[in-house]
């Protein structure tokens, strides 16, 4: 049945003999079925879910722990401000982090330590109290950028991405330590 009327519109948009001659095509009349509708709904791109993306399972409370032990908190991402900012304010980070970075707030994103710098210069700590920073991230470029500025480094490796990344081969990049799970940091 398809067929038969997918012939028929071939067959109406044939010239006929006396508009052949005239140098007219006939164009078939417009079918309703044919008509386009409303666009297929898209997915939203992975940088349009980023924002409203959970945290880690036990990451707040080990930021909480941290930063009621004192510990100064910075947070450096090389996400553009326009995703970041949506990402800070829907995990409520800006209550934890006393510094935020985007990627677009340095002219080097990682795995240059522009931004590790960055952070610890808006925190207004010495440059002689550099050493004992410590950088905690979950990707090569992390782990890279932490070797750079001459920082210890922690590679966060939970279950959740070892279907997604090769520890041998982020552990070639030589954090100083990984670790599985948040409550790690706190033993």
């Amino acid at each position: 049945d398809a067929e038969k009327g997918a012939r028929e519109k071939r067959r109406r948009a044939r010239p006929s003999a006396q508009s052949r001659d005239r140098g007219h095509v006939e164009l078939p009349a417009r079918d309703p079925q044919d008509e386009p509708g409303p666009p297929p709904r898209q997915a939203p791109r992975p940088a349009e879910r980023l924002p409203e993306a959970p945290l880690h399972v036990g990451a707040m409370e080990m930021l909480d722990a941290l930063k009621s032990q004192k510990k100064r908190i910075a947070i450096f991402s090389t996400m553009d401000r326009a995703i970041f900012e949506p990402a800070m304010n829907h995990r409520n980070l800006y209550t934890i982090a006393e510094v935020s970075i985007a990627g677009t707030d340095v002219p080097h994103r990682k795995p240059h330590p522009a931004g590790i710098l960055k952070a610890l210069e808006d925190l207004g700590i010495p440059e002689e109290e550099y050493k004992d920073a410590v950088y905690l991230g979950d990707k090569d470029t992390d782990i890279q950028a932490a070797n750079s500025a001459g920082f210890d480094s922690i590679l966060f490796f939970p279950p959740s991405h070892q279907s997604i990344y090769d520890l041998d081969e982020l552990t070639k990049h030589n954090p100083t330590h990984v670790i599985t799970a948040w409550q790690e940091l706190l033993l």
